[in-house]
């Protein structure tokens, strides 16, 4: 993901390596211009966010470690020391620190890094702008959208914020010492609410879940800023070590990308040791949860300390070509930079104003570059099925901001004038979202009149009570497949196994993985597994209770199995073969792997009239051995200009 999201209590880490800002707070020209290349540590924050007048600062000019404290340590107005938002809030719930605000951490693809380092000053300058102008956009992509508080009893009321206010700060380079450049995006947890001016906290729901879709315009608007900036063009590369597919500026060897990632590399080397330690020690092959948290742990592992003092980018810069004459000897920069500068793209462009006339227009030109004959309309819907299929395939139920993640996916590979770029992808998601089924009921009205009245009206002109935002999803072929799986329930068939039959069959299959040097079950294993085979339903469940301290009941969680009665009996020589093979016979009885990918589950949901449809017995699980990163996709065929042959 282009962006990582994290919680924060207090802005201590980004500070730690921020020199102090010399010039003092709201500074947008600083007296020694050389300090960016030459001093120590790494730059002062700068102020972002429209919120940013509402507490002293003006976006774009420095602040000082003093200013950057009071706002997201103390959660104060740095201008003159009041307490933003009611003194109760100082105390966090259960005793834990409050939430002091978010650091939104960016990220861009390895080449980009690299001409940033090796490039010249006007091409480090110019990527540093352009770094600069996207997350100016996407902040204020987030400010129009998601930063919006609560309001009455229980937060039942989402109501609008006047923006928010924190700080950028720049760093140079990852835990490795390899060119990365990025930036923290400190914001603050507390702002003003529209309607009555009143200092309260942000609604976090709307953070988290959107943070996937703010990663994805970030990155795509980072890169049609270079394009419009460089003309420069790109391509989709797997990356060696995660398999992502990434679009990699057109010209950059592969070579000085690997050389480049060394921290890649190595959380790779020691993750397969990890999982080869977990296998032999446990007779069980890792699972995709077991991977996730052997991940973690590598990456922890391999997270090396800061130095005490951050080096000059200028030392940081010479140690960056020392490394390229030792990994990479034969890679002249000169040569690369013009293979980068000799591969040119353009934006698509529209000479209009209004967002439906941009829309139309964009849409036009895409579906003449994909020769389609149906033209803007055809296009249109055909890139909304495509993002209704994507969806599918990682959700049952959705959000709108899960289907603009998704259609900013979609036009990954095409380069649009980034002043564009969000409404054409808002076009698609919308259009993919009409062809879905709303679970979320519509409960109220606005009166006549009151689309300007923010303590009733949102921006979008919905009542403040029904937040679009938050509005659930799915497609009918979800809702047909719950409802099969249902009424599977009480379906019986004569095919399984008799009683204590399957469990012997189990033990035969055991001493066969013994002797072949597989992975036996274990006992609770094989008593689920025979539990199952034996069962005489067509689906049968097998779980464990669990307190969940999200239910207060601390009902149990299951996790549905379903039944391959096709199986063949044990003397059967077909029954064989590999894990895969095995996978796949019961994925062909599972709704789940069906050929149509929209048909899926839900957990719980209501049907298009707002009544509570029954709650299936099913914890959401992913599929054994995988482990999902909503940004990355291997198939390249998901990316860019999808034609849809229906």
């Amino acid at each position: 993901m282009a962006m990582n999201l994290t919680k924060l209590s207090n802005a201590e880490y980004p500070l730690r390596d921020a020199r102090e800002a010399i010039d003092g707070d709201n500074a947008l020209n600083p007296s020694d211009p050389s300090a960016y290349y030459t001093a120590a540590g790494n730059p002062p924050g700068v102020w972002i966010g429209k919120g940013a007048e509402l507490v002293g600062g003006k976006v774009g000019t420095t602040a000082s470690s003093k200013t950057v404290r009071a706002l997201i340590n103390e959660r104060r107005n740095p201008s003159n020391g009041q307490y933003l938002g009611d003194i109760k809030m100082s105390e966090g719930d259960n005793g834990e620190a409050p939430v002091a605000g978010f650091d939104l951490t960016t990220r861009q693809p390895k080449s980009i890094s690299i001409l940033w380092a090796f490039g010249d000053k006007e091409t480090r300058d110019g990527i540093d702008e352009c770094m600069r102008k996207a997350v100016e956009m996407t902040i204020d992509y987030f400010e129009n959208e998601y930063a919006t508080t609560r309001a009455g009893q229980g937060g039942v009321a989402s109501v609008a914020a006047d923006g928010v206010a924190g700080f950028a700060f720049d760093h140079y380079d990852n835990r490795n010492g390899d060119p990365q450049p990025h930036k923290h995006i400190v914001i603050s947890n507390r702002v003003r609410r529209s309607s009555d001016k009143i200092w309260t906290a942000l609604d976090g729901r709307k953070i988290y879940a959107s943070m996937v879709e703010i990663s994805e315009v970030h990155e795509n608007l980072l890169q049609d800023l270079l394009t419009e900036r460089f003309g420069w063009s790109w391509t989709l590369k797997q990356d060696t070590n995660t398999k992502a597919v990434v679009n990699e500026v057109e010209g950059v060897p592969q070579e000085l990308i690997n050389a480049f990632s060394s921290r890649d590399a190595e959380i790779d080397l020691l993750l397969k040791k990890k999982i080869k330690e977990y296998e032999t020690s446990t007779g069980k092959q890792a699972g995709w949860k077991t991977k996730a948290e052997l991940h973690k742990e590598a990456w922890l592992a391999t997270r090396k300390a800061k130095p005490e003092i951050q080096p000059s980018l200028k030392a940081k810069r010479d140690h960056w070509f020392r490394k390229l004459g030792e990994v990479a000897p034969g890679i002249q920069i000169d040569q690369m930079l013009k293979d980068v500068n000799s591969h040119k793209t353009g934006l698509m462009h529209v000479d209009a104003e209004g967002e439906d006339d941009i829309a139309r227009l964009l849409l036009g030109q895409l579906a003449d570059l994909t020769r389609l004959a149906g033209g803007g309309d055809e296009y249109l819907d055909r890139q909304a099925r495509a993002v209704i299929r994507k969806t599918v395939n990682a959700h049952t139920v959705w959000k709108r901001t899960n289907v603009r993640a998704e259609a900013e996916r979609l036009l990954r590979e095409v380069r649009i004038d980034p002043a564009q770029r969000i409404i054409v992808a808002n076009k698609i998601a919308d259009r993919a979202l009409g062809q879905c089924v709303k679970l979320t009921p519509d409960r109220y009205k606005l009166p006549d009149g009151a689309l300007d009245d923010l303590s009733i009206a949102t921006r979008q002109g919905q009542s403040v009570f029904e937040d679009a935002d938050l509005d659930q999803y799915t497609t009918t072929d979800v809702l047909e497949a719950e409802q099969y799986m249902i009424a599977s329930l009480d379906k019986t068939t004569g095919i399984g196994y008799k009683p204590r039959e399957g469990n012997r069959w189990l033990d035969q299959w055991n001493e066969r993985m013994k002797t072949q040097g597989g992975y036996p079950l274990a006992p609770d294993q094989q008593r689920a597994a025979a539990y199952a085979l034996e069962n005489p339903r067509l689906v049968s469940s097998i779980g464990r209770h669990r307190q969940d301290h999200h239910h207060e009941s601390g009902r149990a969680s299951m996790a549905v199995q379903i039944r391959c009665r096709q199986r063949h009996r044990p003397g059967d020589q077909r029954q064989g073969g590999g894990r895969a093979q095995r996978q796949h016979r019961m994925r062909k009885h599972d709704h789940r792997y069906a050929p149509d990918p929209q048909q899926s589950r839900t957990d719980q949901s209501r049907d298009p009239t707002g009544r509570q449809t029954p709650t299936t017995v099913e914890e959401r699980v992913q599929p054994v051995g995988t482990i999902v990163h909503p940004h990355q996709d291997s198939n390249p065929s998901h990316h860019g200009l999808v034609y849809d042959p229906a």
